[in-house]
């Protein structure tokens, strides 16, 4: 029988809809320059047509306002989102998936961008993915090492009936392709696709949560797109990923997690892998109906990271978080807690709403000669301002980085011996913010301690 863990747990604070919204999608970063947090929401999901809105923060107790300082001119059946400088003019640009199209046909949804030319996130997206098919989510990494950020989508169906196929569309000189320049070789249902530095090499792989975890590597010459063949994949097989996370635990590791829907109608299963040392999972945990979004969490003190998952019920009536502390590379057997119904949680994010942000500045040097990526400590968000190699600082659009990710790209493969000294803005992860599918219920902020105390 699954663990109750702490359910006193409650949020500590809700972000009013100024309308009934089923959000999907949620992404922070520092948009209007004033040193916090601002709010992205997407809304949608398979069930209704609604805007993408963003929050700014004004600080204080109640940073938020009722009614968002932003709506996209457009609604569609919008999922995950996620923000990025695309055109490397040093602004943010919004991304957003699709899942289906207005009438609901199957495999008919797309991903778009909203650009910022830097006089704010246009109203109207200006690109558009050519092909078609559900998408649930993207994310955003520079999978070439040429200091610009390629767009990555995760596919559920390519045909109404047929698995998908995950892509990625990359990006030349700030223009990024509409038509795919990489596309997964092994079909399969992927709810989450994430880069992920998996071997220390500096390097992204593309790891693809479908009906397994599969690891795509990335190559080896400069310019070189990621295999089309994946080198790992979990032992285990099951019906559909709605999520998963990498987390860094050694300079050449990582902790891979995923949340695994065993059957269609419910039985979930969180599984989490070290690729490193084999394709079994090195902990499970089952006893869910429909495991949803997750964050692998940096715990502090040299603890590594611990989970934080959602969940919720097959009438979709209520949804619980649950916590687990890690340790040694793997998670605890049982959950720290398991809160009481809150909603149903789609997309997570991490930051410090009422914090401002503190200045970092990072010096990292190069053991061997390896890609163009270095890896920031820490889970939260960030803002890269500045970025030097061998004591150069690049220019606007000479290195890549995206506010959720923890990885930088300088544009070209380092040698050993280069110094890479990263300055940036951070923001750490006390708070958790939680898209809310509910639409008659808010949007939530949790405090993250009590999840690993």
């Amino acid at each position: 029988m699954a663990s109750p863990g702490n359910q006193d747990v409650a949020p500590a604070g809700a972000l009013a809809n100024p309308e009934p919204r089923y959000a999907t999608g949620v992404a922070l970063a520092d948009l209007t320059g004033n040193g916090l947090l601002d709010l992205v929401i997407a809304s949608g999901n398979e069930f209704n047509e609604e805007p993408v809105e963003i929050f700014y923060n004004r600080g204080g107790s109640e940073p938020f306002a009722a009614a968002p300082d932003w709506v996209s001119g457009d609604r569609a059946r919008h999922m995950g989102v996620c923000l990025g400088d695309l055109t490397g003019n040093g602004e943010l640009d919004l991304v957003v998936a699709v899942c289906t199209d207005a009438d609901h046909n199957r495999a008919s949804g797309c991903v778009k961008a909203y650009l910022n030319a830097g006089s704010g996130i246009e109203r109207e997206p200006s690109f558009q993915t050519e092909e078609s098919y559900e998408a649930l989510d993207v994310d955003l990494a520079d999978l070439t090492g040429n200091g610009r950020l390629d767009l990555i989508v995760p596919v559920v169906r390519d045909q109404p009936s047929g698995p998908g196929r995950t892509r990625a569309y990359f990006n030349a000189d700030g223009g990024l392709s509409a038509r795919a320049g990489w596309t997964a070789d092994v079909a399969t249902p992927a709810g989450a696709a994430v880069a992920a530095d998996v071997d220390g090499s500096g390097r992204l792989a593309l790891v693809v949560f479908g009906q397994r975890v599969y690891i795509y590597p990335a190559g080896v010459g400069e310019g070189e797109p990621i295999a089309t063949v994946p080198s790992w994949q979990s032992k285990d097989e099951w019906v559909f990923s709605f999520a998963g996370s990498v987390a860094s635990i050694a300079s050449d590791e990582v902790l891979v997690t995923v949340s695994a829907w065993e059957t269609h109608d419910g039985s979930s299963r969180l599984r989490a892998y070290r690729p490193s040392g084999g394709s079994a999972p090195v902990w499970s945990y089952g006893g869910l109906e429909f495991a949803s979004n997750q964050v692998l969490v940096d715990q502090g003190g040299g603890r590594g990271p611990g989970l934080i998952s959602g969940a919720w019920n097959a009438t979709a009536e209520r949804g619980e978080l649950l916590s687990f502390t890690g340790s040694d590379g793997s998670l605890a057997n049982e959950p720290t807690v398991r809160t009481s119904a809150h909603g149903v949680p789609e997309q997570l994010g991490l930051g410090a709403l009422s914090e401002a942000a503190t200045v970092e500045t990072l010096s990292f040097t190069r053991e061997r000669p390896g890609g163009s990526i270095v890896t920031l400590p820490g889970t939260g968000t960030r803002h890269v301002d500045d970025v030097s190699v061998n004591g150069r600082s690049l220019g606007t659009g000479e290195f890549a980085w995206a506010p959720h990710s923890p990885y930088v790209s300088v544009g070209h493969p380092l040698g050993a011996g280069d110094t890479v000294e990263v300055t940036s803005r951070f923001w750490p992860a006390s708070d958790l913010l939680v898209a809310n599918w509910t639409p008659d219920q808010p949007n939530q902020v949790w405090s993250t301690d009590p999840f690993f105390a």
